[in-house]
């Protein structure tokens, strides 16, 4: 028997409202398919993420690059940074969110993903537009703007590219 690791968290188990349950059955194909080797990607990226926080009210953009033929699945974030993100697909023209959507909306438990409503295809160039704004007051400590994006990238993209 094959298992997603996702299916071992406690709280992706088979029961009301069961959302995680079955967006997990979306994914079986691509973990079953052995095609697919998960990867992580930070958005904004480079340096010491520590080193990379922002005052109050600041913007921040950040073109992040995905094999094409890749799956999204999810976000992993662990706490509430006071942010509101938008994430354009370019090679589409494609918003994600009416609106920018809060950080919050996307907190997961520690190890596990906030997922998405199905597995997102990367259609070629397979670049995505990340766009963040602080919603911290001013005068409040710097903060963080990143987001972690869980993909399942082709093997041979990784392998052969």
């Amino acid at each position: 028997m094959n298992l997603n690791p996702q299916e071992l968290q406690v709280s992706y188990r088979d029961w009301w409202p069961q959302f995680d349950p079955n967006t997990l059955y979306l994914l079986e194909g691509v973990n079953r398919s052995r095609c697919y080797v998960p990867r992580f990607y930070v958005a904004p990226t480079g340096g010491n993420l520590v080193q990379n926080a922002v005052a109050p009210q600041a913007y921040v953009n950040f073109v992040l690059e995905i094999p094409a033929g890749s799956f999204l699945y999810g976000f992993y974030h662990g706490s509430d940074q006071s942010f509101t993100m938008q994430v354009t697909d370019l090679g589409l023209s494609y918003k994600w969110f009416n609106t920018p959507i809060p950080d919050s909306v996307f907190q997961s438990d520690p190890g596990a993903p906030y997922l998405l409503p199905a597995p997102y295809p990367v259609m070629a160039p397979g670049t995505l537009f990340f766009e963040f704004w602080s919603t911290q007051p001013l005068g409040d400590a710097s903060t963080l703007l990143a987001m972690v994006v869980g993909c399942a990238v082709p093997v041979e993209a990784i392998y052969h590219g």
